[in-house]
């Protein structure tokens, strides 16, 4: 009866680390369920005065081209041409350490877009994209952009970028 019950608690045991590995993949590929526009949406209203205030300061730079990353994030933004620089508004600083703790992984301001990435893996990333210009965020603000959907206030775009789709649409351009 010993040897039963042990092989029932090892047959459950491979069920749940098949389902365990199969649930990690799947996010690792497609990302976490809650990444579509309306949480993106609703995780904009959460954060809406911390994006604000840090995409205020990215329109009012100088700089054409800034990259914020957390990844061993230490108050500073990397500004293309000149390196890393300093943030010297403090309340910028915090602004930007609080989103990195609600799961932004980097903000970029490239041609007419400032972008918060919320979440990526090696290929895909998703996010949102405030338009300086007023007009709809194109390719020259991302790498490879491949959806961009408006959301409820003006001026600002759920997207998503996928190298794997762009690089299909685009094989003229990769090859």
């Amino acid at each position: 009866m010993k040897q039963v019950l042990s092989e029932v608690q090892f047959t459950l045991l491979i069920i749940i680390g098949a389902i365990l590995v199969t649930l990690v993949l799947l996010y690792s590929l497609i990302g976490p369920p809650w990444q579509g526009i309306r949480q993106t949406e609703r995780d904009f209203r959460n954060n809406e005065e911390l994006i604000t205030l840090v995409t205020d300061y990215l329109v009012q730079s100088e700089y054409e081209q800034i990259s914020i990353s957390n990844y061993n994030w230490n108050g500073s933004m990397y500004v293309s041409g000149h390196g890393y620089i300093f943030i010297e508004d403090k309340e910028i600083v915090t602004a930007i350490w609080k989103l990195q703790r609600k799961g932004y992984s980097s903000i970029h301001k490239k041609a007419n877009g400032i972008s918060f990435v919320r979440w990526r893996n090696k290929d895909v990333g998703k996010g949102i994209v405030f338009s300086i210009d007023g007009h709809e965020p194109g390719e020259s603000a991302f790498n490879f952009l491949t959806k961009t959907k408006p959301m409820l206030k003006e001026n600002w775009y759920y997207y998503e970028e996928d190298y794997n789709k762009w690089r299909t649409r685009n094989r003229h351009i990769t090859k």
